[in-house]
């Protein structure tokens, strides 16, 4: 929901063109990071992945029921700790906001930072499924790195992975109706500055934005 200042739309309009580059533009321009690599997947080509990789195992907040855009059903997850979701369930949870009556769209960046640590943690804990986990990243990603430089940072991460330290945090998200009518965020330096200070010294940069509560499940 995020609006660059200067701009008349959201971020997400960068990829209207479905070209990435453009989206790391808006990106290297909301963070003030230099962004080398991209990697970009399809609903269809997400849902291949998740299941290739045996699911995903993420704590669902509320019961969520939404079209699968892959077959145009309605798919139902139930909410509850520790699920273990296949493909369609788990592209269900990271699309899900008119659930959440207030910062809908924090609360769902919320749950796609959960389903991306918990297959980075997947493949990080099962060494030797690792050609197998690469083989399905190359086959559902379009990417500008080169997989042998994938390939060499997957390894590096299981062979140090008692050492590895995830950190997942909120950016700035509250915003109001726009004179346009649209929900907008305004662009806030400062505080991208700080989370990216953060990360760029190693520290956890979860504190400097307080994130957003889910709603009690009914």
């Amino acid at each position: 929901d995020t609006q660059l200042e200067g701009a008349s739309g959201k971020i997400n309009d960068a990829l209207v063109n479905g070209n990435p580059n453009e989206v790391v533009k808006a990106v290297e321009t909301l963070t003030g990071v230099s962004i080398d690599y991209y990697m970009m997947t399809t609903f269809t080509s997400f849902e291949s992945l998740v299941d290739g990789l045996g699911g995903a195992v993420v704590d669902v907040p509320l019961k969520i029921t939404t079209d699968d855009p892959s077959t145009g059903r309605d798919v139902t997850v139930n909410s509850g700790e520790n699920q273990l979701l296949n493909g369609s369930q788990t592209l269900v949870l990271a699309r899900a906001r008119k659930e959440y009556v207030d910062d809908q769209d924090a609360l769902r960046q919320v749950n796609v930072r959960n389903i991306e640590i918990s297959l980075i943690e997947k493949v990080m804990a099962s060494p030797y499924d690792a050609n197998e986990a690469l083989s399905y990243l190359e086959a559902h990603t379009t990417t500008n790195m080169d997989h042998s430089l994938i390939a060499s940072l997957v390894v590096d991460y299981i062979a140090h992975r008692d050492e590895v330290v995830l950190y997942s945090c909120t950016g700035p998200y509250k915003g109001s109706v726009n004179a346009e009518g649209i929900w907008v965020v305004p662009e806030d330096k400062e505080t991208w500055s700080k989370i990216m200070e953060a990360v760029d010294s190693g520290e956890d940069p979860s504190g400097i934005v307080s994130a957003p509560s889910f709603p009690s499940a009914s």
